[in-house]
């Protein structure tokens, strides 16, 4: 598995991506945000539970 696809990688990009959020203002950018950060999670999630050689 490539380290840019990794649970581990796409954790800390939720986690960035929720720091951007709560500096914003603007709240439709924020849900958006939010949206994306749980996206990284889930993805996190479904390849962690997947067995590495069936990731393409």
């Amino acid at each position: 598995m490539s380290k840019d696809r990794s649970p581990d990688t796409l954790i800390r990009r939720a986690k960035q991506t929720r720091d951007q959020a709560d500096a914003l203002e603007e709240i439709w950018l924020k849900n958006a945000l939010e949206d994306v950060a749980q996206a990284y999670e889930w993805l996190a999630l479904k390849l962690a539970a997947e067995p590495t050689n069936s990731i393409n």
